[in-house]
Order: structure tokens, then C-alpha cells, then sequence
């Protein structure tokens, strides 16, 4: 087989392989702890999704947290900021410590998590 050929082969597996941006799910984001750095630190949260429209949009979330800013806060903050950007979040009702907190985000295509000392994430 020549190389166009094959180049031209590989190029249809690929985009016979990419499936739909629509088939993406639901992913949960764990958030627990609190902001342990004197005088805080910085997060970087950034993250693609699909819209209705089917269009992957890409957004992020970049700020210097407070020293002692719970997991709740910031959950409360990425939720405001996902909206925002589009996005579908569904998040359950605050636990009463606001150590930490959980968001679904529906339609999710990236997730990319920097925290400062003292919170971690999980996603699910």
C-alpha cells in the first residue's frame, strides 16, 4: 500500500473513531479541606464541555484563595463560574461545614485541577 494510501486510511479510522462529543457524561468533582498556605495560594481550575449546540466550549477558573477558604467555598465559586460559562451543574444541597463538597457536571469533555495546600479533589 503507498504511503497516501495509508496516510488517507489512518485519517478515516481516526474520524471513524471519534465518536459524537455528545456521547460525554456525567462527571462528580470531589472538593474536601480547606486553604492551609499563610496568606493562601493560589487555584487554577479549567474545563471543557459540550454545549447544547453540540460546540466544545473551554473556560477556567483562576484565583488566590484566602488562607482557611473551605472546600464548600470553592464550590460554591466553580458552580457560579460554570454556570456561567454554559455549563450544566447540578450540585446537592451544602454539607454544614463546608469542609467539603461535591458538584455534577454533566456533558464534560476536561478537567484540569491545580489546589493549594490543604484541599484535594476527586473525580469520579
Amino acid at each position: 500500500m503507498s504511503a497516501p494510501a495509508r496516510l488517507l486510511l489512518a485519517l478515516a479510522s481516526l474520524l471513524a473513531l471519534a465518536g459524537s462529543p455528545r456521547a460525554e457524561g456525567l462527571v462528580q468533582l470531589t472538593l474536601r479541606g480547606a486553604v492551609a498556605q499563610p496568606g493562601g495560594g493560589p487555584v487554577e481550575i479549567a474545563w471543557g464541555f459540550v454545549s447544547d449546540s453540540g460546540q466544545a466550549l473551554h473556560d477556567q477558573l483562576r484565583v488566590h484563595l484566602a488562607e482557611g477558604t473551605r472546600a464548600g467555598d470553592l464550590a460554591a465559586l466553580l458552580r457560579a463560574r460554570l454556570e456561567r460559562s454554559g455549563a450544566e451543574v447540578i450540585a446537592p444541597a451544602p454539607r454544614d461545614d463546608r469542609s467539603a463538597a461535591v458538584l455534577f457536571l454533566d456533558r464534560l469533555v476536561a478537567l484540569d485541577l491545580r489546589l493549594e495546600a490543604g484541599l484535594s479533589a476527586s473525580i469520579t
